[in-house]
């Protein structure tokens, strides 16, 4: 069961979309609220948390950004995305692992609900390309590293992980570790490659690959 959280200014989208989603066998609508701070984030164990956010108005990645920091497994999905390089990259950077552009369907959204659940980026390829340019143009600005950052060898396994888009639960199953441990692993190693995001994390495990 995949829990969902709707975030959306449009009282009509909102429930619209609580309705319809509502209706799909391995989804359950949580909360629907028009801002992320009227959002109480509490997932139950065994669950799979996936933040729908409305983007089309404004933007708003600040409150996303924050959900993700209180909730490190949380997959968010932004609606609306104009798939400009300059919105991607920022709610990128804010930890959005879906994008649905203004022309998408509701089957289109579903899917995506779907993948980003399994740890999967799910994206048009135009937001694929835009976010490859990001971790290219982070590769030129920043000089490559012949050796990691002061990461023991398990915070090496848990970013290679975190690297293939798997939630800390996936890690967890992957490594026979506990949450709670996962977890304490993601904090330290985003401290010490001094990012804030996952996919931040990500783009500097790539680079310590070259």
């Amino acid at each position: 069961m995949i829990d969902v959280y709707i975030v959306a200014e449009v009282r009509l989208l909102r429930d619209g979309l609580a309705k319809t989603l509502g209706e799909s066998p391995n989804l359950r609508v949580v909360a629907s609220v028009a801002r992320c701070e009227e959002l109480d984030l509490e997932p139950d164990d065994g669950t799979l948390p996936v933040l729908l956010l409305d983007v089309a108005r404004r933007i708003c990645d600040s409150g996303l950004r924050s959900l993700v920091a209180a909730v490190p497994e949380l997959r968010a999905v932004v609606l609306g995305v104009e798939e400009t390089e300059a919105e991607i990259v920022t709610y990128a950077e804010a930890g959005a692992a879906g994008y649905l552009p203004r022309d998408g369907s509701v089957d289109d959204l579903v899917q995506m609900i779907e993948e980003v659940a399994r740890g999967e980026l799910s994206c048009t390829p135009r937001v694929a390309a835009a976010l490859i340019r990001r971790v290219g143009s982070l590769a030129a600005e920043r000089p490559p590293r012949t050796e990691s950052p002061g990461l023991t060898e398990r915070e090496l396994e848990v970013l290679r992980l975190v690297s293939l888009g798997l939630s800390n639960r996936e890690i967890a199953t992957r490594l026979y570790l506990s949450l709670a441990t996962v977890k304490n692993h993601v904090h330290n190693l985003l401290g010490k490659l001094a990012v804030r995001t996952r996919a931040d994390a990500a783009a500097q495990y790539a680079l310590l690959q070259r």
